[in-house]
Order: C-alpha cells, then sequence, then structure tokens
C-alpha cells in the first residue's frame, strides 16, 4: 500500500517542481541589468562606494554597496530610465541617467573625482556600450503589421533580424 501510493506521489512532485522552475524564468523574462565599476581619477578602483538607483518613473529605490575592485551589478531590471548616484568618502558624488533595455546589460563607468567637486552626466543611448545582449532586433507593432507576411505567421518575422 504504501509503494503503491508513492508511486503515485513522485508524479505529482516533478509536476510542482517543473511549474515553479516555469515561474521563475518567467520572473526574470523582461528585464535587464546595469554593470558598472567604480575608479578615481587615476583608474584606482574605489573600494566600498556606495551607488543608489532610482527608477524614475516608479521613484523605487535599491542601494549597494561596491566590492574591492569597485565593481557593482544591478540585474532584473524593468525597463526605463533610471538615475544612479554614486558617493564614497574623500570623493565628489557622481549622477548618471542611464537607460535599461530588455535584454541588455548596459556598461556605465563611474569615475569620482577630489572631494568638493561633484559632476552630472548624461548617458544617452549613443553613449551606452552593450556587452550583452539576447535580441537582435526589436520590431514595434507598427512594423510587424506593415511586413508581407503570408498568413502572418510569426516565425516569418524572424527573416526579418538582422542577423537569421
Amino acid at each position: 500500500m504504501t509503494r503503491n501510493m508513492s508511486m503515485k506521489l513522485v508524479p505529482i512532485i516533478l509536476l510542482c517542481a517543473f511549474a515553479f522552475v516555469g515561474s521563475l524564468f518567467a520572473q526574470a523574462g523582461g528585464t535587464g541589468s546595469i554593470s558598472l565599476t567604480v575608479t578615481d581619477s587615476t583608474g584606482a578602483a574605489v573600494k566600498g562606494a556606495t551607488a543608489t538607483l532610482t527608477n524614475k518613473a516608479t521613484n523605487q529605490s535599491k542601494t549597494i554597496t561596491t566590492s574591492d575592485d569597485g565593481f557593482y551589478n544591478f540585474v532584473l531590471l524593468q525597463p526605463g530610465t533610471y538615475t544612479l548616484k554614486t558617493t564614497a568618502s574623500s570623493f565628489g558624488d557622481s549622477t548618471l541617467s542611464v537607460d535599461v533595455q530588455v535584454g541588455r546589460a548596459t556598461d556605465a563607468n563611474v569615475v569620482l573625482g577630489a572631494a568638493g567637486v561633484s559632476a552630472v552626466v548624461q548617458v544617452t543611448a549613443e553613449g551606452i556600450q552593450t556587452t550583452s545582449s539576447t535580441f537582435d532586433s526589436v520590431q514595434n507593432s507598427t512594423a510587424i503589421q506593415n511586413l508581407p507576411l503570408n498568413g502572418r505567421r510569426f516565425q516569418d518575422l524572424v527573416g526579418g533580424t538582422p542577423t537569421a
């Protein structure tokens, strides 16, 4: 009786496990990230700098401290425009405006000057270096509707991407 019951529970447990794993991937599907390195004016890493990332649309903030090599990474960010304020003792503050896109990792290197000196840097799309990407092409709904597709099959859209 016990063996028969355990044979019925195994498929149920596996089904629940696979359902949970799928929900984890769904959480990361529409996000991007920002990777930053904080250095001083000589190029040396700034250890222990505090970075505060604020979403301009929702006003939600995340604060982290840089590692020994001056590196930090914000992951699972919703698309949009963010303000990044970086501070460190004995250094001036730095403020960046960064656009986060779905599936893109954005590099933003921060150089902190001496105390008493502050700078505001506006990062535009031309100034962003993409280090990784899961999408090669983003098509809006108007472009998709105007494509000459036979039968409107979504598989035909692959031919419209640059690296397909």
